[in-house]
């Protein structure tokens, strides 16, 4: 693997697949001794090599390896053969993912003196092509995982977060178990009609009720503009009871799995995007607003010109 000038190799296959044609690869040792001697400075990249697992690694600042392309090669006897990914158009920042590269000749390798070639070897060539095409061309199949740290502001909302949900979660655990003995001290038994009492004066409630609303309404309609303060702050308070409670259940684990079947979808959309692996990870320049504004705007006509309405 080549990337911002370094490379990192493994060792040769060290296992064949029983139909003869994957192979298996480890990392090198001496490779590993190699890459172990390289700066440790944050702004230098470092390779790794590690041997007890299938696995190679360059250590970099993530501004400077999201926006890299790396180069993947095999090397077969003399033949060289190369894969090119772009790491932004294909990896998501700590989310690992699999991928089957195509593989094909590392131009770079070839000798300019075999161009000029005679007639006899350009149709040998023609015939190992017709031959080669019945048969699937090479690919490499490797695991990518590109890790780096979270802006300051979202490193530090995420932790805010990880620490208030963490003492809600102590609270409503001791509140539910002081409520369940609380309830089971006041358990009534369920021989007694509770059912039946309270029809009566549910009935002469409901008839108060309706003879006396055309008087309410009238003397609201008078009182009015003496009511109106009142009222403002009735529906004031009952709204920020509503916030908060509705906060507080938020903050519960039920809350947040409510939460998350609604959140979930919108919060993979934006990281799924450049954009918004902009504005969570430290790749670089943070996104603009308008950036921003075109993850969530509609892509067909009618949505917007129903926007732009």
């Amino acid at each position: 693997m080549e990337l911002l000038g370094k490379e990192v190799r493994t060792g040769p296959p060290s296992a064949r697949h029983r139909d003869r044609n994957s192979y298996k690869f480890v990392p090198d040792k001496s490779a590993s001794d190699r890459g172990s001697s390289t700066s440790t400075s944050s702004s230098t990249p470092k390779t790794t090599n590690t041997t007890s697992t299938n696995e190679i690694s360059i250590s970099a600042p993530l501004e400077l390896l999201y926006s890299e392309s790396a180069a993947f090669k095999v090397k077969i006897g003399n033949e060289c053969l190369v894969a090119q990914v772009e790491l932004d158009k294909v990896l998501h920042i700590n989310e690992p993912k699999w991928l089957i590269l195509h593989l094909e000749p590392d131009v770079s390798r070839q000798n300019p003196k075999h161009t000029n070639t005679s007639t006899t070897h350009a149709s040998t060539q023609e015939e190992e092509e017709e031959e080669d095409q019945d048969t699937h061309p090479p690919t490499l199949r490797l695991r990518l995982c590109m890790t780096g740290p979270f802006r300051p502001e979202i490193s530090a909302i995420m932790s805010m977060s990880t620490s208030w949900f963490g003492a809600m979660d102590h609270v409503t655990a001791g509140s539910s178990s002081a409520i369940n003995s609380f309830t089971s001290v006041l358990r009534v038994p369920k021989k007694i009609p509770f059912g039946k009492m309270l029809v009566v004066p549910a009935v002469s409630l409901v008839a108060a009720t309706v003879v006396l609303l055309p008087i309410l309404l009238g003397i609201l309609a008078i009182g009015l503009p003496f009511f109106l303060p009142i009222i403002v702050g009735v529906i004031a308070l009952a709204a920020g009871v509503g916030v908060v409670g509705t906060g507080v259940y938020l903050s519960s684990s039920k809350g947040r799995d409510s939460a998350s079947q609604i959140l979930g979808p919108i919060v993979q959309v934006l990281t799924a995007t450049s954009a918004g692996q902009q504005m969570l990870y430290e790749t670089g320049p943070r996104p603009s607003p308008v950036a921003l504004a075109e993850i969530g705007l509609p892509k067909n006509m009618i949505g917007q010109l129903v926007v732009s309405l």
